[in-house]
Order: C-alpha cells, then structure tokens, then sequence
C-alpha cells in the first residue's frame, strides 16, 4: 500500500457509535462499543449519498482518529487571534531563552533587564487573555 495525505472540507457533528449505527438502522455488533464517542462526518465533495437524510456521503470516525485529521473552520477574526496566540508563544520563548541563556543578557544595564522581565510578564498575561477568548469560541 502507498501511503497519502490529503485535504478535505467536510461537514461533522459529535455522535457515539450506537447513534451513527441507530440512525443507520443498523444492530451494534457485539464487539463494538456503542457509547464511543466519535462524530457523523458528511463528505460533501462528491461521493453518492448513502442515507435519505444527507446529501452527502456519510461514515462515522471515532473521536482520536477525527480530531487528529480535521480542525474546525474558523471565522476569519477568530482565526488571526489564534495565528496570534501562536507568533505570542514564539516571542515569549525567545525572550525566556534570552533571560535564561543568553550570556549577553547579564552585560545589560539592570534597568533594561527589569523592562525586559517586565516585558515577558507582560507578554505571558497578554497570552492568558488570548488564550480565554480562544477557549469561548464556539
């Protein structure tokens, strides 16, 4: 077998195994957990649906293998306070580093070194309340 990567925008809500296989008026068989979590995905970019209910191709995923394949499409403004989190992350790990390691840092005037730890209080706080309005997302 080859292996592939690939991109697909689809359709998904949360749903356990003996939902999926309820609504597919399908009996769980015995090996199977019906309370796994997991979620109905709707492929809609091609595929014959499989149920009168959908449009779209139907299958269920389990929640581990879902979640490590697709994230959810954001809002463009909810999408730059999360590509801002992650550069906020970085320049905090740069300047840590720099306080830390940099040997440079203790031949700085002693007001600029307060500043800059000032700075990455600053900086670590700042990254709290980003992190909160990421959390209320829905």
């Amino acid at each position: 077998m080859k292996t592939y990567t690939g991109t697909k925008t689809i359709n998904a809500t949360p749903m356990t195994r003996g939902e999926y296989n309820a609504l597919r008026g399908w009996t769980l068989p015995a090996d199977e957990d019906g309370n796994d979590e997991g979620y109905l995905v709707e492929y809609t970019d091609g595929g014959k649906a499989n149920h009168p209910d959908f449009a779209g191709y139907i299958s269920w995923s389990p929640k581990g293998v879902f979640e490590r394949a697709y994230s959810p499409v954001l809002p463009a403004y909810q999408q730059r306070v999360v590509d801002e989190a992650g550069e906020l992350r970085h320049r905090i790990a740069k300047l840590t580093d720099f306080i830390a390691a940099d040997k440079s840092f203790s031949s700085i005037p002693a007001e600029e070194q307060a500043r800059l730890k000032r700075q990455l209080v600053a900086m670590n706080e700042y990254l709290l309340i980003i992190n909160d309005r990421i959390g209320a997302f829905e």
